[in-house]
């Protein structure tokens, strides 16, 4: 079952994708699946903004991010 998107979202792609990437990956739950649909580490939850948190050189803020680990899709 494919989800539909609407054709003006913005996102619609991405999501897609870790749609698809769950769907292939079935045994991962949500989170594992998503740290690997990603391509990165770790997922940090907090709410604190990531400008007050030590060690921001290791900090990235996926706010303004428009695919998959800051990339396209």
């Amino acid at each position: 079952m494919t989800p539909e998107i609407s054709p003006k979202s913005r996102n619609g792609k991405v999501l897609l994708s870790f749609v698809a990437y769950c769907v292939a990956n079935p045994s991962q739950r949500f989170w594992q699946a998503l740290v690997n649909w990603a391509c990165v580490g770790f997922i940090a939850v907090t709410n604190t903004p990531p400008y007050m948190l030590e060690d921001r050189d290791e900090l990235t803020d996926t706010y303004p991010w428009e695919g998959r680990n800051g990339r396209g899709m």
